[in-house]
């Protein structure tokens, strides 16, 4: 239960971290095909030995994907197609209770087969603590940053719907937690952005991945711990996430996006009627 509410008694404190998650879904214009997208997971570098890939039965609709030791979801895809990717917030009014946006990303995994029935369940349920989870389906994306104060839907500009930890919602954002994320969220949403503006439309998933490039000097889209970080600052991206909704099917990379040059990805088969995994 401490685990899969861990974000909910983190809410409390206070202290700057020094890098997290970074999102983007992409809805080709011409609808030529679904939508799909990428998500870096940041985490401690000392907790990268307790993730894991899963694959659960049992619930409306089975699911695949990323989580930690001991909690029920996080990042992953259904056997409907619908997709999570799944960003931390921060408002001021954020609380140890409600449901915990953990279990939300499990509940929406389970029991929701497209965008609308997701952001349905999200809106029945008490949030005591704020996250986005960014929802992808073979026809829709759609944002739902979730805070102590409701639902706010987001919808893509130009085919691109990005998040990293910053509230985009006018009304989140007017109280957002101070100190938290900021600058580093804004600065990687502002590279990320610059390169939308500037890279060829992304035709398939993998095109995606240049996007989460980061160099030493740049944004931290790609989170490497400083030499001298000390335990507790030692933010490191774990794992790199791409979701494709017309496949069900979720792909998975231990490390950075840079890594992707020299490793091979999980593929995870989210319609498998038996665990079905393959690296390529």
């Amino acid at each position: 239960m401490a685990l899969n509410g861990r974000t909910e008694i983190l809410s409390q404190a206070a202290a700057a971290r020094p890098g997290e998650c970074s999102t983007i879904a992409y809805a080709p214009a011409d609808r030529a095909s679904a939508p799909f997208g990428i998500q870096t997971w940041d985490w401690h570098q000392e907790l990268d030995p307790y993730w894991h890939t899963h694959q659960v039965r049992g619930t409306r609709h089975a699911y695949v994907g990323l989580t930690e030791h001991g909690i029920l979801g996080k990042i992953g895809m259904n056997s409907a197609g619908l997709g999570v990717f799944f960003n931390i917030l921060g408002h001021r009014d954020d609380a140890p209770a409600g449901v915990p946006v953990h279990i939300l990303s499990a509940a929406v995994l389970g029991e929701a087969g497209t965008v609308g029935e997701a952001l349905e369940l999200l809106r029945s349920a008490p949030i005591a603590t704020s996250g986005a989870l960014t929802l992808i389906d073979p026809d829709t994306v759609a944002c739902a940053e979730v805070s102590p104060v409701g639902v706010a839907t987001l919808h893509p500009a130009d085919g691109f719907l990005t998040h990293t930890n910053h509230f985009l919602d006018p009304a989140n954002a007017a109280r957002e937690k101070a100190g938290l994320y900021e600058p580093d969220s804004q600065d990687r949403y502002g590279l990320i952005a610059s390169r939308q503006q500037r890279y060829p439309a992304p035709a398939v998933a993998d095109h995606l991945v240049e996007y989460l490039y980061s160099d030493p000097g740049q944004p931290q889209l790609c989170c490497v711990p400083a030499p001298d970080a000390v335990f507790g600052q030692r933010w490191a991206t774990l794992s790199t996430v791409l979701l494709e909704p017309e496949h069900r099917r979720a792909r998975i990379l231990a490390g950075t996006p840079i890594d992707a040059r020299r490793r091979s990805w999980t593929t995870l088969d989210a319609t498998a009627t038996t665990p079905a995994f393959v690296t390529g």
